[in-house]
């Protein structure tokens, strides 16, 4: 790939569209003096490769990219580079099917910048990527040198030297992350030195006492299960007992339960009955729907009615259309033009053009016969100068001429007078087709009137409505604008919100809710939770700050004692809680001295007093104190014991993962919690609530001006579709009204300009005919003269053939006119055609529009008669419905009163219920006191309902029959007696303690393990990649040296250059710049000149680029301190070593350039830059060498 063309438009000095096209694919060399815009192509490169340091291009801003930053009328700047991709093996990645990318990048004064590829808008990453995947980073360019960057490479140290080395063969990334590796794993090392003595002196001891503690508490749990399946059997043993009580009255309650189903079934049989009559009732309850429906129906039949009258009365105007086409005709006989068909108009137009034809061939005729003539004459004159007029024979023959002349010119003035009687006849039938026009327009003058005021009707209404729409102001992409953004919130907003219920949900618990103790309760007396009212300010500090509030941070703080009590008295509190009174507590924190003290023991930073840890508002400063003022907040374990023993200061302190130290031997933690704090639950909430409320009032200001702009939109809708009717209208009347008259005005103007040729035409021909007269009567007299003198017959003939030539060129010019003329009139034709072909295409489109409105008229009459049919036929079936209702209104009637007797039926019945629902309540007393019984051991134990089936069973745990009642009351004192023995020492929480422990036992084990496990494959990985960096190195090292000999050489003949070592050390201890002229090493590089420098420099840069080329170098002006000769051999250099890369070279020195492919020179003309381009001397030396071997094949092939 390389670049082919770039096209410049408005930027920097380029103001006008520049294209620089015809690069050369190797070499191309851009010259000019200072100041003629040579470094702003390459700037433009650098611009549309995506540079973001824009001092690289020496500008601020991409604005002064601009020309004269816009204050020249230009606004934008364009570069468009355009790659040669046909060779797909250097193609970027994604773009091998295309043989040419065009890559565009633009700026806009106070706009926006955008990219394009191929045409298309493009992200930046898209351009990126694809300059990218062939080693074209803009914003690290290896591939750009500046003269800058060569000075640099002077004064590296050899580190540097072998860091650029690194660089170019990749390894320089791989030390990066070879060092990231290793300080990994020295905290990797610490990591698991701190679990071993987690292991050691925390976690094993822990787990021994939990053993012991677990043991007792199995026995506990043994216990317990004992006395609950005891329990059981005494309460299963109660229950049995009180369902035989209840069994005894069974049989006399089965009876009445008998003689209660009986009647429940007739009382069933007649509400049967009574549902079913009522069923009935409401089946033909129907009547009532159908009154409504014929209501609906009335309705709608009034609507049809007044739809058949509005398309009664349908737009008069379609039936004006209508009688104009009918009046118009059919369109079968063609196209009228000024009264006559097209056929009859052409044939007159063709009379016209074959008159202009034959007038033509006349004049190309008459032109012929001049020069014949003129010959003639000039033979004569020959013969007269050699002497053959003196003699008798000759003047017989000079008699003879003289006759034929004048016979000649007498022919010829009979031929002038029929064409000017042909002239006169052409002009008399143009005079009268012009007045058959003009008469044509003054009769049509009427019409065209009329049709000009409904078209000027037509204009003003459409231009009121252009301004209406104006008016209106609604931008084009607003509205899309504000309904997206309104989605958009009201979307983000549906997330807050959902964030927000979850956030608050999990605080919910630190939400203090109460009720107003008294009416107009100020509520800013109650300040909140301790959580609510600080602010952590780190959040590596949220832990400790937690641990060290502990249950103060969910107390209440209030202003005074009184608001306290009230609200506990009258606040409907939902739960206990702890009040602070700011008026009643007593605080203190720890002094200045101990703290700095604290600190004074530890590192620095690594204490610090939890007070100064927090935000908080100075209202509530006593509380904060209270809660926080005499803990400190230690970084480690190890700090914190230290700081909480030291006789000095002796303060309880905590460390950032939530172990408490107190001074006074007790210590707390040793697991860290996997929960995340509540004070970050707090915090996050807290500000979702924030952006909650923010997002409500941003989508409350977006709906509001969505409705605004909604509005507007549904306005600008109607006004544009009344628009788009009346331009319809006002083409329809465009088309009918200009065609015709246009058509007329056009021939009038045509007829017009052919009366004024022809009158042209006579009048020349009347001369002609004259001059004509004129010399014919001169060739008589000088018969008579030649005959008289035959001496003078010399000078006479002389005379006449210089006449006739005269007349020749005139004859030959209008011959010349004349075929112009017939030209002219055929194009003339063409055009009248073209026109008449527009014209009847408009009477079709006038006669189809017609047609169309005819169809609708025609649709619209169909759908009268069908609605007046609709109309009839829901009249008639609104009669019947009617009739109907009424009938069923009275069968209506007839059932309710069915249904009142049924009513009554079903009280009587219901009365003699309660009476053998008497005597059943009567019976069941004697059971109360049994059921009652069961009931509340039911109701205390759910386990009855489900185990009742095995009471009594042999062989359970339910065997009533070997069951003691004494025995098993006393067995259930003894485990109980126990069991208050074990419960003073008993630690319930043991197992789930136990099992956590055990769990983080093994978790550590594990991460140590898998620690250790990783730190051996990271060590073994670092060897192995070791060995290939070496020899990766090695290999590009040779590489380099070889190549930066063989370029130093080439750029300075008979001295050399090397990268060496320092002395005593290796490749991997840097690399130092040697060189030697003439055999004989330098012992410094300041023994060379500046030249000598650069190119040295130079060398080493372009040696590191071959190693990895890409496929387009940039130099610029990097031979500025060097002379011609070394300028030259820079040429042959990138000639020589650079064969598959293209380079772009900016140079003042012709030894430079001079060995370019392509030169390309820039100028400053008027304030602009412009460039020329030229091809090099080497390639057209190789040009001429190319077509010589081709001459040399084709020779040989023709042997």
């Amino acid at each position: 790939m390389y670049l082919e063309e770039i096209i410049l438009d408005g930027f920097k000095s380029y103001a006008n569209r520049t294209v620089i096209s015809g690069f050369d694919s190797k070499f191309n060399a851009i010259t000019g003096l200072n100041g003629s815009g040579k470094s702003n192509i390459l700037d433009a490169i650098c611009f549309v490769l995506g540079i973001t340091n824009l001092s690289q291009v020496r500008v601020k801003n991409l604005q002064e990219l601009v020309y004269k930053q816009g204050q020249a009328g230009i606004t934008k700047a364009t570069v468009t580079l355009v790659f040669n991709n046909e060779r797909s093996d250097q193609s970027p990645i994604g773009y091998e099917q295309y043989d040419r990318i065009t890559v565009t990048r633009q700026v806009v004064i106070g706009g926006r910048n955008k990219y394009l590829i191929q045409g298309h808008n493009a992200q930046v990453n898209q351009v990126q990527n694809l300059f990218h995947s062939v080693q074209l980073n803009v914003n690290n360019p290896h591939f750009l040198i500046m003269q800058g960057h060569i000075t640099k490479v002077l004064n590296m140290k050899p580190k540097e030297i072998l860091g650029m080395v690194e660089e170019a063969c990749g390894t320089r990334l791989y030390e990066m992350k070879k060092a990231q590796a290793q300080k990994t794993m020295e905290k990797k090392d610490v990591k698991v030195s701190e679990i071993t003595k987690i292991l050691e002196e925390d976690i094993t001891p822990t787990l021994e006492k939990l053993r012991a503690q677990r043991s007792a508490y199995l026995q506990w749990a043994s216990n317990s299960t004992e006395i609950e399946r005891l329990h059981r059997q005494e309460t299963a043993f109660e229950y049995y007992s009180a369902r035989q009580t209840l069994h005894d009255g069974a049989e006399e309650n089965r009876l009445i339960a008998e003689e209660l189903n009986l009647e429940s079934a007739i009382n069933r049989l007649k509400v049967e009955e009574i549902e079913r009559k009522v069923k009935a009732i409401q089946s033909n309850s129907k009547a009532s729907a159908d009154a409504d429906e014929l209501s609906v129906r009335e309705g709608r039949a009034s609507h049809l009615e007044v739809g058949a009258r509005t398309l009664e009365g349908f737009d008069p105007r379609e039936r004006e259309l209508q009688q104009r086409n009918n009046r118009d005709g059919p369109g079968e006989a063609g196209a009228s033009v000024g009264g006559e068909s097209v056929p009859e108009h052409d044939a007159k137009r063709g009379g016209g053009r074959d008159r202009k034809r034959i007038e033509a061939e006349n004049r190309a005729k008459e032109a012929s016969e001049e020069r014949v003539r003129l010959e003639e004459l000039e033979k004569q004159l020959e013969h007269a100068k050699q002497g053959d007029v003196g003699s008798s024979g000759s003047s017989g023959s000079s008699g003879s001429s003289g006759r034929s002349f004048g016979d000649l010119q007498r022919r010829v003035q009979l031929e002038q007078a029929s064409k000017i009687k042909q002239l006169r006849q052409q002009l008399a039938a143009s005079e009268a087709e012009l007045e058959r026009i003009n008469a044509t327009l003054d009769r049509s003058a009427g019409e065209r009137a009329k049709n000009e005021a409904e078209l000027t009707a037509c204009r003003d209404r459409v231009n009121k409505l252009r301004s209406e729409l104006s008016s209106i102001g609604l931008d084009s992409g607003e509205y899309e604008h504000a309904q997206q953004s309104l989605r958009n919130v009201e979307a983000e907003l549906e997330q807050v919100r959902s964030a927000c219920d979850r956030a608050e949900s999990q605080v919910s618990s630190l939400r203090f809710s109460y009720s107003d103790p008294e009416p107009h309760f100020d509520r800013s007396r109650v300040k909140g939770l301790v959580a609510e009212l600080i602010e952590v300010r780190d959040e590596r500090f949220t832990n400790a700050i937690e641990v060290c509030a502990g249950g103060k941070l969910y107390q209440v703080v209030v202003d005074t004692d009184e608001t306290g009590s009230a609200l506990l008295k009258k606040g409907r509190l939902q739960r206990r809680v702890t009040i602070i009174p700011l008026n009643r507590i007593r605080h203190h924190t720890l002094p200045p001295a101990k703290v700095l003290q604290a600190q004074r023991l530890a590192p620095q930073g690594s204490v610090s007093l939890a007070l100064t840890l927090v935000g908080y508002s100075e209202s509530v400063q006593e509380a904060i104190e209270y809660v926080f003022g005499t803990t400190l907040v230690c970084e480690t374990l190890d700090v914190a014991r230290k700081v909480a023993f030291h006789p000095g200061v002796r303060a309880r302190t905590v460390t950032l993962d939530g172990d408490i130290v107190d001074p006074s031997g007790v210590l707390e933690g040793g697991a860290r919690s996997r929960s995340v704090p509540v004070l970050q639950l707090l915090a996050e909430a807290n500000q979702l609530r924030d952006r909650r409320v923010a997002l409500e009032q941003e989508a409350a200001q977006l709906r509001a001006s969505f409705e605004r702009l909604r509005g507007k939109r549904q306005e600008e809708q109607r006004v544009q579709g009344r628009l788009e009717l009346e331009l319809h209208n006002m083409e329809v009347l465009e088309r009918s009204a200009g065609g015709e008259s246009t058509r007329l005005e056009s021939e009038k103007a045509a007829r017009t300009k052919e009366i004024a040729e022809l009158r042209s035409l006579l009048e020349e021909a009347v001369g002609e005919e004259k001059r004509g007269e004129a010399h014919l009567r001169d060739l008589e007299a000088k018969e008579r003269e030649m005959k008289a003198a035959g001496a003078s017959s010399v000078q006479a003939l002389m005379e006449s053939v210089e006449a006739c030539r005269q007349s020749a060129k005139m004859k030959a010019k209008a011959a010349e006119s004349g075929a112009n003329e017939a030209e002219e009139q055929r194009l003339e034709e063409e055009e009248q055609r073209r026109q008449l072909g527009e014209m009847e295409a408009a009477i079709a489109a006038q006669r189809e529009a017609l047609a169309t409105h005819a169809k609708v008229v025609e649709a619209l009459e169909a759908k009268m008669r069908a609605m007046k049919e609709e109309y009839d036929r829901v009249k008639r079936e609104a009669t019947a419905k009617r009739e109907e209702a009424h009938r069923q209104s009275e069968e209506v009637q007839e059932y309710q009163r069915e249904l009142e007797a049924r009513n009554r039926e079903m009280e009587e019945a219901e009365a003699k219920r309660k009476q053998v629902a008497g005597r059943k309540a009567k019976l069941q007393k004697a059971r109360a006191d049994a059921e009652s019984r069961m009931q509340s051991l039911l109701s205390q134990f759910a386990w009855l309902s489900s185990e009742e089936s095995e009471f009594g069973k042999e062989g359970t745990d339910y065997d009533f029959a070997r069951l003691d009642p004494k025995e098993l009351r006393a067995r259930i004192a003894s485990l109980e007696e126990e069991q208050e023995h074990l419960g003073r020492r008993l630690n319930k929480k043991v197992l789930g303690m136990m099992e956590k422990a055990e769990s983080e036992y093994q978790e550590l084990l594990k991460k140590r393990r898998i620690i250790e496990n990783d730190r051996s494959q990271i060590v073994k990985v670092i060897d192995e990649l070791d060995i290939k960096k070496k020899e990766t190195l090695a290999s590009t090292y040779a590489k380099v040296n070889r190549d930066f000999g063989s370029i130093f050489s080439t750029l300075l003949p008979g001295a050399s250059a090397r990268l060496d070592p320092p002395a005593g050390g290796t490749v991997l201890d840097g690399l130092e710049v040697r060189v030697a002229f003439g055999g004989k090493e330098k012992e410094s590089l300041s023994e060379l000149s500046g030249g000598q420098r650069s190119l040295l420099a130079l060398s080493l840069v372009l040696a590191l680029l071959l190693f990895k080329p890409a496929p387009m170098y940039i130099l610029d002006e990097v031979d500025a301190a060097l002379d011609l000769s070394h300028t030259q051999n820079i040429g042959r250099m990138l000639r020589k070593h650079f064969g598959q890369s293209q380079f772009i070279v900016v140079s003042l020195k012709e030894g430079m350039f001079t060995n370019a492919n392509v030169i390309f020179r820039t100028k400053f003309v008027d304030g602009v830059s412009t460039v020329t381009r030229t091809v090099g001397q080497i390639l057209q030396d190789e040009e001429r060498e190319g077509e010589g071997e081709k001459g040399k094949e084709s020779k040989r092939r023709r042997v």
